[in-house]
């Protein structure tokens, strides 16, 4: 019998031409291609849910407009036209329900608890907070957690104002105390002033970008490095691709990536060699309670090298985007400058005590995060192999559900007038307005539960006191009004925005001179 099937199969293709075997696989492939889309368009187990039919059949279209830098718009849009929850790829939801952000990502009490992060995502960084297991991550937070409390920031204090005078040294050589002074990238102000802080925080030593006036190699290479991060993490669903890209990845690349982990590493352990000090670090060394077990070298590392990176981009971004905001919205700079010079009579007055219950600042910071989320993207969890109820409605095993702030937060259905920056709305105003309908519980900017940001005390703090001595010491306007109106408009996000110049122009305040 087998040698009866042997020469059948070899006469079969003896008889095949290199064509035809050649058109034969392709036609399988072909066949193979059609029916796993229309599996997942009429087939799959979340058919029932809305969206295109391109997107729901393959993950292609998702994966371009991650990979581009417009899934944030695209996915707003998928929202405003299909509603709450939008069947984005074949395995993959995007969900715009304020009430999603407990249920997916809140405390659960259900058999099946936590909705995991996406392996995809998440998986190289499980030795840090960003993508640890429930269990140890439970136990990072608790010890990162005491770095970043209320008092251990007054302690830091010190530290971070040596930072933001330096910043304002800058800022006083290029204003005018008559007319407007010299325009002045703001943004990459910020980005300094965010690199130096955390920094010396986080990693024992301040990159002193400030000083120099340039970006640290580490830096650059994080910002020249966003578009191809994007695209390989869209990559990643395709494993086939992925690898392939991995290996064709330039060997000067991988080289380069690997001498500014050591960079970090080395400054990480120079740190641990040094004295005491208030930093993150000691708060990571500091002795644990009960059974705990000490970190170990290697994942103070690992969390230093996260703390850095997403401490560093999210304040910068929430900075230049607050200022962009204020310098085209004439009315709330003259409000806010109103309720500054009012609380404070000497500059010195500001720090991270007394801007903390002002309410007009409080609001225009909340309303730019709003507008300009600095983790726009979707923070993709995974449900588990028994399925996970949310929102009512059963949502099977290995479904990939998103929450993108930027469509949350400009959605019509969650706050009126999404598109205009209007800080009054989070205010308790008096009388009808539309804002009474806003949906508040929406707006999650440090994202929410117990992974929720673990830095946004530290971020609040930076924010609240470099804006308010900012609008207190200055008038300030876009200097490059044709180039730059749109400036949040026309910014891409891979993962993290793409932020462009921002020039403006300050002029010292009436009666305000050093």
């Amino acid at each position: 019998m087998g040698v009866s099937l042997c020469g059948y199969s070899s006469w079969v293709f003896d008889g095949l031409s290199k064509g035809n075997i050649a058109t034969t696989i392709l036609f399988v492939l072909g066949a193979y291609v059609i029916w796993k889309l229309s599996y997942n368009v009429l087939f799959h187990p979340l058919r029932k849910y809305p969206g295109p039919t391109f997107w729901a059949a393959s993950r292609i279209p998702y994966a371009l407009a991650c990979a581009t830098g417009q899934a944030h718009r695209k996915v707003l849009r998928l929202h405003e036209r299909y509603g709450d929850i939008v069947r984005v790829a074949p395995d993959e939801l995007s969900i715009c329900s304020p009430e999603a952000w407990k249920e997916v990502f809140g405390r659960r009490k259900t058999a099946v608890g936590e909705i995991a992060k996406d392996d995809v995502h998440y998986a190289e960084a499980k030795d840090s907070i960003l993508g640890a297991p429930k269990d140890k991550h439970a136990q990072l937070r608790r010890i990162l957690a005491r770095g970043f409390s209320h008092r251990a920031i007054l302690d830091q204090e010190r530290l971070i104002k040596s930072h933001v005078d330096q910043l304002f040294i800058i800022l006083n050589e290029h204003e005018a105390t008559k007319g407007w002074g010299n325009p002045i990238d703001i943004n990459k102000l910020f980005d300094f002033v965010a690199l130096d802080i955390i920094t010396d925080l986080g990693l024992g030593a301040s990159f002193h970008c400030l000083q120099t006036g340039q970006y640290h190699p580490w830096a650059q290479f994080f910002l020249d490095a966003l578009p191809g991060i994007a695209f390989a993490t869209a990559m990643k669903h395709f494993k086939i691709v992925f690898r392939a890209l991995m290996a064709l990845a330039p060997k000067s690349l991988v080289r380069k990536h690997e001498d500014m982990v050591m960079l970090t590493n080395s400054m990480v352990e120079k740190r641990l060699s040094e004295a005491d000090r208030p930093d993150l670090i000691q708060a990571m060394c500091q002795p644990v309670s009960g059974n705990e077990i000490p970190l170990s070298v290697h994942e103070i590392k690992a969390n230093s090298q996260i703390l850095t990176m997403a401490g560093y981009d999210t304040t910068a971004t929430a900075l230049a985007g607050t200022t962009y905001l204020i310098a085209t919205h004439d009315s709330v700079q003259a409000k806010l400058c109103q309720e500054l010079r009012s609380t404070f009579c000497e500059e010195h007055e500001i720090n991270i005590s007394t801007t903390k219950n002002l309410p007009f600042l409080t609001a225009v910071i909340d309303e730019a995060l709003r507008m300009y989320p600095p983790g726009a993207s979707g923070m993709p969890r995974k449900v588990g192999e028994r399925g996970d109820i949310v929102l009512n409605q059963y949502i099977p095993a290995n479904t990939i559900i998103s929450l993108w702030q930027y469509a949350m937060y400009h959605n019509p259905r969650n706050f009126f007038q999404p598109d205009s920056f209007i800080p009054e709305r989070w205010l308790d105003m008096k009388g009808p307005t539309g804002f009474s309908h806003d949906c508040k519980e929406a707006f999650q900017p440090f994202s929410f539960g117990p992974r929720d940001c673990i830095g946004r005390n530290l971020a609040n703090a930076e924010l609240r006191v470099i804006l308010a001595k900012l609008v207190w010491n200055f008038d300030f306007q876009l200097a490059r009004k044709a180039d730059e109106k749109n400036w949040l408009g026309q910014q891409k996000n891979y993962l993290l925005w793409e932020r462009g110049p921002l020039h403006i122009r300050l002029k010292r305040r009436a009666g305000n001179t050093l």
